[in-house]
């Protein structure tokens, strides 16, 4: 997923898994953290301690809900508050309210 951020894009790899008993039950969706990089846990749509996205729309699944409203939800999410931050070479992790792009 392509997120603006000071003025770059930044591409976000996520992971889209649909369960066999699509529509009855949400997808899951994950961000994929590559090495140097951590998740930004302030993002209020990742679940502490994990790289599970959770959204309104995904909290609230029904049989009438799509993907493509998730991704927008998601999209507006990580606008606001990019999800991931890289470590820097002197620590295991970083402050996220000291963000190194």
């Amino acid at each position: 997923m392509s997120i603006p951020f000071m003025q770059k894009n930044y591409n976000i790899p996520i992971k889209i898994y649909i369960p066999k008993h699509v529509p009855s039950l949400p997808p899951q969706i994950e961000i994929e953290v590559n090495q140097g990089f951590a998740i930004n846990h302030a993002n209020k749509n990742i679940l502490p301690n994990t790289t599970t996205i959770m959204t309104k729309i995904l909290y609230n699944w029904n049989m009438y809900s799509s993907i493509e409203d998730i991704m927008n939800e998601i999209y507006q999410s990580f606008c606001l508050n990019f999800p991931i931050y890289k470590l820097t070479p002197n620590t295991q992790k970083q402050n996220p309210s000291s963000f190194n792009y």
